[in-house]
């Protein structure tokens, strides 16, 4: 496809998934779908992909794009798949998800699984709860949180009545999904913002003048600080998780 219309296709990605929302009709996600094989551009697809959670995948129809995409050797892209196979209550989907929460390189793969289990929050059933039961003890915060907000959403759907003491961390989950949701997203768009301004290193930070770093602060202002729910203090996490990978 032709990366002039990049913009384009966006919106009108943007548009079909409001449909999608309206007009639930299994033609219309089909043709989504499969339109979806064609995209290759990172940024389109990470932003369709996160507005694909918000939607409802018949269960007949298996997201067979999506679940290709939760491979993708693009991170950005592979982290908004998993997160996007929320929308579709399938055994595929849920299978996709199992691969990253079975994953035993926690370090590695902290953010797959993260994602992997607040997707199973909202589609797994009672034979998810073993495997997801592995990372309750985590001692990663997000995994480890993420894990036991999946299993009590998972117990309130089978009827089990949950106290509100069984989720290990205490924590009220719909500030934790939003937490965790702003962070990833600060962090998507502070990498793209180094990206564009060439920055790949502590060193090349370090090495900027100061109208380099005027920039810099002028786009993390307007596209992070004033857009998600981060202090500095994350945003200083942030550059240390970036620069360095």
């Amino acid at each position: 496809m032709q990366e002039e219309y990049v913009d384009y296709r966006e919106a009108a990605y943007h548009i079909l998934i409001q449909l999608l929302k309206n007009v639930p009709k299994d033609e219309y996600f089909i043709f989504y779908l499969k339109q979806l094989e064609k995209e290759h551009d990172r940024n389109l697809l990470s932003s369709v992909l996160s507005s694909t959670s918000d939607i409802k995948i018949p269960p007949a129809i298996v997201p067979d794009s999506i679940i290709s995409l939760t491979k993708s050797e693009d991170w950005m892209v592979r982290r908004n798949a998993i997160y996007a196979l929320q929308s579709s209550a399938t055994p595929e989907s849920r299978q996709a998800l199992r691969y990253y929460i079975e994953q035993k390189d926690v370090k590695t793969f902290k953010d797959e699984i993260t994602n992997a289990n607040m997707a199973l929050a909202e589609i797994g059933c009672a034979e998810d709860i073993p495997v997801l039961e592995k990372h309750t003890k985590s001692v990663n915060g997000d995994v480890r949180g993420s894990a036991n907000i999946a299993i009590a959403k998972i117990k309130e759907r089978m009827g089990v009545v949950v106290e509100a003491g069984e989720i290990t961390d205490n924590i009220d989950e719909n500030e934790v999904e939003w937490e965790q949701k702003s962070r990833q997203a600060a962090k998507d768009e502070l990498i793209s913002i180094l990206e564009d301004l060439g920055i790949k290193s502590q060193e090349d930070f370090e090495n900027q003048s100061e109208e380099e770093r005027a920039e810099l602060y002028c786009r993390i202002e307007a596209g992070i600080l004033e857009v998600y729910d981060v202090d500095e203090d994350t945003l200083e996490e942030l550059f240390n998780e970036i620069l360095g990978q």
